[in-house]
C-alpha cells in the first residue's frame, strides 16, 4: 500500500483522499474526477493522466474516464496508450459505440475533432474485424467536415459490401454536388430513390438541379430537363408540402 500513497502524495491528493464510503482501495474516486476535472480543464495533460490512471485502477470499467484518458493520449499523439486503454475497454465489457460517442464528445468540445478521427483509424487498422462498424462512424465523421474525398472513397467502400445502404448513397450523392459533378449527383440521387423512393431530399436534389439547369439554359417549358424537374418536384412536394417547391413548380407550369 506504501507505493500508492506515494503516488497519491506526488500527485496532491494526500492522505484527506481516504475517507469513509470510499471504494476498495480506500480511494475518494470523486476527490480524484475533481482534480482529473481541473487538470483536463487547464489543459495539464499530464497531470490529468495520472489522476485518470488512479481513477481506473479503482474503476477499471469506468466509461467517462476512458474516454478522458483516450482523449488525453490523443492530444499527445500517443496512439499505442490508446489502443491499450482501448483494449481495456473491450476486456471489462465498455460498448465500443459508448465510447466512441462519448471520445467524439470530448474532442469536439476542446476544439480537436481530428483526435476522434484518428482514433478511429487506429482502431480499424489495428483491429480490421470492426472495419464496417468503424467506417459507418467515418462516414459521418466525413459527412459533417464536408470531407469530400473522404466522403466519396468510404461511400463506395460500404456500398461494395451493401449496394442499399441509403446512408451511404446519400453521402455519394451530396459529395457529387459539393464536388460540382451534377450528373454524377443526380445519378447517385436516382439510385438512392431505387431504394427510398420517398426520399424528400434525393427528389428535391434532382428536382432542383434539372430546375437550375431550366432557367440558367434558358430552356423551354417543353423541353426535357423542364419536365423532369416538374415530376422530381411534384414527387418532393407530395412528401413535404413546402412553399418553396410550390413556387418553383408555378415557374413551370406551362404558360
Amino acid at each position: 500500500m506504501a507505493w500508492l500513497c506515494s503516488i497519491l502524495i506526488v500527485c496532491g491528493v494526500g492522505a484527506t483522499s481516504y475517507a469513509v464510503g470510499a471504494d476498495n482501495t480506500g480511494i475518494d474516486f470523486d476527490r480524484l474526477d475533481d482534480k482529473a476535472q481541473r487538470f483536463y480543464a487547464h489543459e495539464e495533460w499530464e497531470s490529468a493522466l495520472a489522476m485518470y490512471e488512479l481513477m481506473l485502477m479503482e474503476r477499471p470499467a469506468d466509461c467517462p474516464t476512458y474516454s478522458h484518458a483516450i482523449t488525453v493520449n490523443g492530444v499527445l499523439r500517443r496512439p499505442d496508450r490508446q489502443m491499450k486503454l482501448v483494449e481495456q475497454t473491450e476486456h471489462n465489457g465498455i460498448p465500443l459505440d459508448s465510447l466512441f460517442s462519448r471520445v467524439r464528445t470530448e474532442a469536439y468540445a476542446l476544439g480537436r475533432p481530428a483526435v476522434y478521427e484518428e482514433l478511429l483509424v487506429l482502431i480499424k487498422k489495428n483491429q480490421p474485424w470492426l472495419r464496417r462498424s468503424v467506417d459507418l462512424r467515418l462516414i459521418h465523421y466525413y459527412n459533417s467536415r464536408n470531407d469530400v474525398p473522404n466522403m466519396l472513397a468510404l461511400g463506395d467502400s460500404l456500398l461494395s459490401v451493401n449496394p442499399d445502404d441509403t446512408y451511404s448513397l446519400g453521402v455519394k450523392a451530396r459529395a457529387l454536388l459539393l464536388s460540382g459533378d451534377l450528373e454524377g449527383c443526380v445519378a447517385a440521387n436516382k439510385r438512392l430513390l431505387r431504394v427510398d423512393s420517398l426520399n424528400f431530399k434525393a427528389l428535391l436534389d434532382v428536382g432542383m438541379i434539372r430546375f437550375r439547369q431550366f432557367e440558367r439554359e434558358r430552356l423551354s417549358i417543353d423541353s426535357p430537363e423542364a419536365a423532369e424537374a416538374r415530376d422530381y418536384l411534384q414527387r418532393a412536394f407530395a412528401v413535404q408540402p413546402t412553399p418553396y417547391v410550390k413556387k418553383l413548380l408555378a415557374r413551370l407550369e406551362p404558360a
